[in-house]
């Protein structure tokens, strides 16, 4: 949210970092889903 705020008139870093995040958080619940699939 920091690049969001910061940069007004670039706004593809704010977009990466937000697609970044977006797709680190789909991974990781991913992940866990599958974990918990597993383990039964």
């Amino acid at each position: 949210m920091f690049y969001i705020v910061k940069d007004e008139g670039q706004s593809t870093r704010a977009v990466k970092a937000l697609t970044l995040r977006i797709g680190l958080s789909i991974i990781l619940f991913a992940l866990m889903m599958l974990g918990f699939y597993l383990n039964r």
